[in-house]
């Protein structure tokens, strides 16, 4: 049975397995001594008592310390008999649902319950409350190269795609990609493979598509590229032969992306037709004509002005073409050919559903009309007025009303539309 015990919050020991490597930064730390100082201790830390007699903290290491900063010498604690294990579990259940752990702290903690305490993994997402798509997620995290769970815990780090194909990399091949994409970036006696994304600056991103094409089992052909041998050369690109390709097509390829890549960004610079632009494409390929053009369809005619547009997929490397037209001539094409813009249409006081409504409110109040009139005359009382000679026929007065009535309705509903 759990102990509620008030206790020095600076005797209590820390966890040497505590699931979390921060208590977050000083300012948080700051903002919950402030909050306790107005409230206290909602939630009594649990600890559990150890061999010797002091009192290790099993959940609530943030509070503590914020205890401490706040200057109390004395709070509650819950005083536990459950096993180490259970402790793990506990902790770890604390902080998944508490300040938010990093990804690194949380797969590190995962791996721990896993291996070190035997938990299943349906037990582990019962516990800490996640799907087995994201325990899954987080696995991938024991196949990066350190510094990249450096900048994934500083939230700069690849999105699933990029992730996903950099782990199947093995860590080697991490390591000496990353090596050479910060090669230019450390000082001559460190080691550009150990390079850390700096927490302080956050302009120090990683270029995650680069590296992830760079370790992506991938061969580049050079029937591909539209850059020749002297850029080849120039980007220091080594051709291999495919053995197994159809005779008589150009079978050299390279498994360096990111030389590849270069080479087909210098043609772009370069080397492409003159007179053409060059189009944008996002990180999934898709094209987008600069300020200014608009691209056409290749079922739309060709007109004078036009040029062509040249830009690199992101994702296959291969250069795009199209056709584009400047914004201001496609919208004149757009127009028939005409520059004078057409007048809008007058919009109608009333709507052709405006108009239903209103013949319909005149159906209703003419049928209300005729039966007040039915209700008041009698309907055999001959008529009476001079316009009826001698010899017309008589009809009933009641009759007569009501048709001149529906008729009167009718023309005003035919002239109103």
């Amino acid at each position: 049975m759990a102990e509620l015990r008030r206790v020095d919050p600076r005797t209590l020991v820390s966890n040497p397995n505590n699931p979390r490597s921060s208590i977050g930064s000083l300012e948080e730390l700051r903002k919950l001594a402030l909050n306790i100082k107005a409230i206290g201790i909602l939630h009594p830390p649990a600890v559990r008592q150890l061999e010797d007699g002091r009192l290790m903290i099993v959940a609530g290491h943030r509070r503590t310390q914020g205890a401490i900063y706040a200057g109390l010498t004395e709070i509650d604690v819950y005083v536990g008999d459950q096993s180490e294990d259970l402790d793990a579990l506990a902790a770890v259940s604390e902080n998944f649902v508490r300040l938010d752990m990093t990804e690194p702290e949380q797969w590190n903690s995962v791996t721990r319950l896993r291996e070190q305490l035997g938990y299943t993994d349906p037990q582990v997402c019962a516990a800490l409350m996640v799907t087995p798509s994201y325990l899954k997620r987080l696995s991938l995290l024991a196949k990066l190269h350190p510094p990249i769970l450096d900048a994934i815990a500083l939230c700069r780090g690849p999105d699933e795609r990029q992730r996903k194909i950099i782990a199947q990399a093995s860590l080697d091949e991490q390591r000496d990609a990353w090596a050479e994409m910060f090669s230019e970036s450390v000082e001559d006696d460190e080691d550009p493979a150990e390079y850390r994304v700096k927490a302080e600056d956050p302009e120090d991103t990683v270029a995650w598509g680069a590296l992830a094409r760079n370790l992506e089992q991938k061969e580049w052909y050079a029937r591909n590229a539209r850059f020749g041998d002297d850029l080849a050369r120039k980007h220091k690109i080594v051709w291999m032969e495919d053995l197994f390709a159809e005779p008589g097509t150009d079978s050299r390829y390279t498994l360096d992306a990111t030389a590849y890549a270069a080479a087909q960004q210098d043609w772009l610079d370069n080397e492409r037709p003159e007179n053409s632009i060059v189009l944008t494409s996002d990180e999934y390929g898709y094209v987008r004509a600069p300020e200014g053009f608009i691209t056409m369809g290749t079922w739309m005619a060709t007109q004078e002005g036009e040029v062509m547009g040249y830009g690199l997929n992101p994702r296959t490397l291969k250069i795009v073409e199209e056709r584009c037209r400047p914004y201001s001539a496609a919208k004149l094409d757009h127009t028939g050919g005409s520059s004078t813009p057409e007048a809008p249409k007058e919009r109608p006081d009333v709507s052709g559903t405006g108009h239903k409504m209103i013949g319909e409110i005149r159906t209703v109040a003419l049928r209300e009309a005729l039966g007040e009139v039915a209700e008041t005359a009698d309907p055999w009382e001959p008529d009476r007025s001079p316009s009826a000679g001698a010899g017309s026929r008589e009809r009933p007065c009641a009759w007569r009303c009501q048709r001149e009535q529906l008729v009167r309705a009718n023309r005003a509903h035919a002239r109103d539309g």
